[in-house]
C-alpha cells in the first residue's frame, strides 16, 4: 500500500491516478493551506515570481482588485498548474514557466532581462536556497507572504495502525516541508525505526537527499519534478516488489 501525504484534494487526485494502475493507497494529508488577509500594493512591481498554485488561489480569493496591476507585470511561474491558474485570471504576461526553483535560478542567472522590482508571492515556509540566490544575484525583490502552510499535529490512528502492521510499503513526498513533517509525525508515534525500512518516492533530488540524511535510506527521486513522473516511479517500484 502507498501512503499519500499531500493536501486533501491533491491526495484524492493522486489516489485516483494510482488506482488506475491497480495500486492501492491511503491518504493522510500532513499539511494544509490557509490564505492570509493582508493588503498588498502591487503597483510598484515590474515583475512577479509565483512559485505555487496556492499563491494564484490567494490572488483569486483575496486580491482580485489588484489583478489589474498584476496584468502589467512580467511573471516567472513555477509549475504548469500555477501557470494555467494564472491564465484563467487573464494574467498572461508570463515570461517563462519552470518545473522547479533550480530551473528558475539558472534562468535568472543567465537572463538579460532587467528586473526593476520583483514581487515574490510566497508562503510562510522559507525556500532558503531561492532567497539566498536572489540576494546573490542582487535582484531587487520583496517577499509577500500571502498564504500559510500548517503542519498536521499527528498521523491518523488508521495510518499509525497500518504502519505498525506493515501494510504500508511506500510513502510519497512532494516537498521538503512535508518530508520534515512526516519525520516529526512518525517520531511522535514511536515509529521511526520501522518507518526507516519503507521506501520513499520523492518529487525531487533535494527531498530524497534530505530523507537519506535523516536515516531514511530507501529514498528515491522521480526522474522529473512532475506528478506523472512520480506516479511512474511508484508503479515501477511496486512492479519490482
Amino acid at each position: 500500500m502507498i501512503l499519500i501525504t499531500r493536501p486533501r484534494e491533491k491526495a484524492k487526485q493522486l489516489a485516483a491516478q494510482l488506482k488506475k494502475k491497480n495500486i492501492n493507497s491511503r491518504t493522510d494529508s500532513l499539511i494544509s493551506f490557509y490564505l492570509k488577509n493582508i493588503k498588498i500594493n502591487f503597483e510598484p512591481y515590474s515583475d512577479c515570481l509565483i512559485a505555487s498554485v496556492q499563491a494564484v488561489n490567494a490572488i483569486k480569493q483575496k486580491h482580485r482588485k489588484e489583478i489589474k496591476h498584476l496584468k502589467k507585470c512580467n511573471h516567472y511561474v513555477i509549475g504548469d498548474e500555477a501557470a494555467k491558474a494564472l491564465r484563467a485570471l487573464r494574467i498572461t504576461k508570463i515570461k517563462k514557466v519552470f518545473h522547479n526553483s533550480d530551473e528558475l535560478l539558472n534562468y535568472l542567472s543567465t537572463s538579460s532581462h532587467r528586473i526593476k522590482k520583483l514581487c515574490y508571492l510566497s508562503s510562510n515556509v522559507n525556500n532558503t536556497k531561492l532567497l539566498k540566490k536572489l540576494d546573490t544575484l542582487r535582484i531587487n525583490y520583496k517577499r509577500e507572504i500571502i498564504y500559510s502552510v500548517q503542519p498536521k499535529a499527528k498521523l491518523t490512528l488508521k495510518t499509525v495502525n497500518d504502519l505498525r502492521a506493515e501494510r504500508i510499503h511506500v510513502v510519497t513526498l512532494f516537498s521538503l516541508y512535508t518530508a520534515q513533517t512526516y519525520i516529526n509525525s512518525v517520531h511522535l508515534a514511536n515509529l521511526s525505526k520501522s518507518a526507516k525500512k519503507l521506501a520513499y518516492i520523492c518529487l525531487s533530488d533535494d527531498i530524497a537527499t534530505f530523507m537519506k540524511r535523516k536515516g531514511y535510506k530507501k529514498a528515491i527521486a522521480s526522474k522529473s519534478p512532475l506528478e506523472y513522473s512520480l506516479i511512474q516511479s511508484v508503479a515501477e517500484f511496486m512492479a519490482k516488489r
